[in-house]
């Protein structure tokens, strides 16, 4: 199904638009390829046809004419349906009942690869295909400089060249990543209307981490201030212009005004890392069509996304990690029992040399060595998977978000079948390919419940040791703008710190690192203690001085990490404080990410970055 391509309207074509926007969104109902008569499958006018090529969107439809068998639905590639990611649900379905089916799709990059399946499951637990349909018409890649749009509401004036579907506020996604493919939610008159918390949680959680969004109408607003997408109380009950503005404490160069008659029209506001632009009720129909281009065009509502044309095809956390090492635990086993073989075979030959008897030594030699052998073999421990985290933590200028970003690596030694990989909470969760190729032959069925998770499927040869990224967003409650400050130098001087709830939560690291909006970056010395600012010598240099015991090899690894990090606070064009710790290795815990289930877990290193916006304080 194709989304609806919305053009630029005057109110004497609203009619005509609506009706359009109507006709465009039905049912889509697929055909089988199969030479046989099979059930019938409609995709819903909800499903989100359009996609950026590596991303997450929700595949919804139902299921009509099927017997009572038990199956399912999945989306696989062609014209190997067995290689590459699959997707889908199982189902019972009841003869005479429309079985409904909605699950996550990443889209590849090409898009038009994959086939929708409707199966039955025999006896032995195989599969009988009875419906087989090409996706090519209903997927829809886009390009980076491309926008999707979801607009809940009444029919909205936007661009033709925007991918634009239509949801009511009872459509509206009730988990984050279903936002992931989306760059800008519009809310009109009637947004609102029987939305759950849980969709209004999901929006919320969305536009923290970094969504945009356009309110328009006045109940919009009233909804949108309700659902906490604006920086102000939820019971703010005046939403006159002069409230608002006092309450949102925006200053002129957010508010835009009419010039022909200066009365404020729309401004544009900040929630955490994400924007969004409002209009205001009091504006005349006139001074809104004049604002109208201005606000659409805005860099409030301009997505940000990466460059990259495969989400999931980035070789540069690669670089973060020492593929094929061994774990600790598995170095120190593996060095005790080779001691206790060392000990025992010296002396069993320092006691059969005593012997006299040629053959008796031999054989006590020999018999000694076979013994020792069945014994290691019985009881040295089975290979463990080794499991190394990066994490980048960035905090809101408003202290309203906590953004983190988390990388795992599983070096496949242990085996992979059926391993279950859980990501947070309606966060978002990847696995992340070295090149393209990987990709198509990865064996991984990507499903949802409380968030996204992976299962590996059994395939020999053994897949590559997997990569997978999470992302999360953590609300919280606004600061009361004061900043904290860290403890002045020698000099004086000192930062203070915008968005972050406590001191306690920074890692207790005796180095950070400077990245101010212009300039060369300088490290920060003992930044808790008696800061000392030093210029900067690289990122090895100042992961040695603030790890001395450091091995060689994570060294390497974890200045690429924090590179990365330092390319990612620079291009925020603030200052920014950036501090790093390297935790021992143990046990993942309870705020890992990713979590590995159904797997004998040892964790390797790991590396965690921590970002603030800060000002350094001169006296």
């Amino acid at each position: 199904m194709r989304t609806s391509r919305h053009c630029v309207r005057v109110p004497a074509l609203a009619a005509l638009c609506a009706l359009a926007a109507g006709l465009q969104a039905r049912e889509d109902v697929l055909e089988s390829v199969l030479p046989v008569s099979g059930p019938e499958v409609v995709l819903a006018r909800t499903f989100l046809g359009h996609h950026h090529p590596g991303s997450v969107f929700v595949m919804e439809g139902e299921v009509r004419g099927a017997d009572g068998f038990e199956g399912g639905v999945r989306v696989v590639q062609e014209p190997q349906p067995d290689a590459g990611p699959q997707f889908g649900q199982p189902l019972a379905f009841r003869a005479g009942v429309p079985a409904a089916f909605r699950f996550p799709v990443r889209a590849p990059t090409g898009g038009a690869s994959l086939n929708l399946e409707v199966y039955r499951t025999t006896a032995d637990g195989g599969r009988q295909v009875l419906f087989r349909a090409p996706l090519t018409a209903h997927l829809e890649p886009v390009g980076p400089a491309e926008r999707i749009v979801l607009a809940c509401g009444e029919p909205h004036s936007l661009p033709a060249a925007w991918h634009v579907t239509e949801r009511t506020g009872a459509q509206l996604p009730e988990d984050a990543w279903a936002y992931e493919s989306v760059d800008l939610v519009v809310l009109g008159r009637g947004a609102f209307q029987q939305t759950t918390a849980s969709a209004q949680a999901a929006l919320r959680a969305w536009l923290l981490g970094g969504g945009r969004v356009l309110i328009t109408g006045t109940d919009a607003l009233i909804g949108a201030v309700r659902a906490g997408l604006l920086p102000v109380k939820s019971d703010l009950e005046a939403l006159d212009a002069a409230s608002l503005i006092a309450a949102l404490q925006l200053t002129d160069a957010d508010v835009v005004r009419d010039p022909q008659t200066t009365e404020v029209v729309f401004a544009r506001f900040q929630l955490g890392f994400g924007r969004g632009i409002f209009f205001f009720e009091q504006a005349s129909g006139p001074a809104l069509r004049r604002a109208s281009g201005q606000a659409l065009g805005s860099p409030a509502l301009e997505p940000h996304r990466p460059k990259r044309p495969d989400a999931t095809v980035w070789s540069q956390p690669f670089d973060f990690f020492n593929t094929g090492a061994v774990g600790s635990m598995r170095r120190r086993q593996t060095a005790f029992w080779a001691t206790i073989g060392a000990v025992c075979l010296l002396a069993l030959l320092a006691y059969t040399a005593t012997v006299r008897t040629r053959y008796l030594s031999a054989g006590l030699a020999l018999g000694g060595v076979a013994l020792l052998a069945s014994y290691l073999a019985g009881s040295f421990p089975a290979p463990e998977a080794v499991v190394s985290r990066v994490e980048l933590a960035e905090y809101a200028a408003d202290g309203r978000a906590l953004r983190r970003t988390e990388f795992a690596y599983l070096d496949a030694q242990a085996d992979l079948a059926n391993l279950e990989v859980a990501g947070p909470a309606g966060g978002m969760l990847c696995q992340v390919y070295y090149k393209d190729d990987e990709r198509k032959q990865a064996r991984v069925d990507l499903s949802a419940g409380d968030g996204l998770r992976y299962r590996f499927r059994p395939v020999y040869p053994a897949p590559l040791p997997p990569l997978f990224r999470a992302d999360s967003v953590e609300p919280a409650e606004a600061l009361d703008g004061r900043p904290l400050t860290l403890p002045a130098g020698p000099d004086g001087a000192s930062f203070s710190l915008r968005g972050v709830p406590s001191l306690q939560g920074l890692p207790r690291t005796k180095l950070a690192v400077w990245v101010p909006a212009q300039g060369p970056k300088r490290t920060l010395k003992d930044p808790f203690g008696t800061p000392k600012l030093a210029g900067y010598e690289g990122e090895q240099k100042a992961l040695r001085d603030a790890f001395p015991a450091l091995a060689e090899t994570d060294l390497t690894r974890h200045a690429q990490a924090l590179a990365w990090a330092l390319a990612q606070a620079a291009a925020r064009g603030r200052g920014t404080l950036v501090f790093f710790e390297e935790a021992a290795p143990g046990a993942a815990g309870e705020d890992a990410l990713v979590r590995f289930e159904g797997l004998r877990e040892e964790t390797g290193p790991r590396f965690r970055a921590v970002m603030a916006d800060a000002t350094l304080d001169k006296p």
